[in-house]
């Protein structure tokens, strides 16, 4: 469930590709004035945890929305804003 930016100028996404802090996480391209895309970038610890996160949204205010497992919360996946 990969999610684009207000501007159209970012695609999130969730991935247990190398580099992965956890089980899965979240991760941005960059969306290149040619169509092509930049270098996947990892968001870090910050937002990932070492279980799984997901389910990126960005608002019009570009507030982070996303469900993780590995968080204190009321248990299996919860949503939370960055």
């Amino acid at each position: 469930h990969p999610a684009l930016s207000p501007d159209g100028k970012r695609l999130y996404f969730s991935s247990d590709m190398p580099g992965t802090l956890g089980m899965s996480d979240l991760w941005y391209v960059d969306i290149l004035e040619n169509g092509t895309y930049g270098t996947p970038v990892n968001l870090g610890p910050e937002i990932n945890t070492e279980g799984r996160e997901s389910f990126p949204f960005v608002s019009d205010k570009n507030n982070l929305y996303f469900s993780s497992d590995g968080r204190s919360g009321l248990g299996g996946y919860d949503v939370f804003v960055s």
